[in-house]
């Protein structure tokens, strides 16, 4: 039985790298909230219900929003 040399998936082929480790937030679920809720690090995590833990992902986070052309919006983070 020949080995299929091609496999077609229905998500890119890129692995989509974890931001926040805390809350489990790669790449893909960023984007995801930036393109629905565009602004600010805070919005990121109200879009998927959650809260920052330790503070290490706010940086890369704000560079995402950066990045894409949005302009950081000033807005307290959620408490934890």
């Amino acid at each position: 039985m020949p080995l299929r040399t091609t496999l077609r998936f229905p998500f890119p082929t890129e692995p989509a790298l974890y931001v926040c480790i805390c809350n489990a937030l790669n790449e893909r679920k960023v984007r995801e909230a930036m393109a629905s809720c565009p602004g600010s690090v805070a919005r990121i995590y109200k879009h998927h219900g959650c809260v920052p833990q330790c503070g290490k992902c706010v940086p890369v986070l704000r560079d995402m929003v950066r990045e894409c052309g949005f302009t950081l919006t000033p807005e307290p983070l959620p408490a934890a």
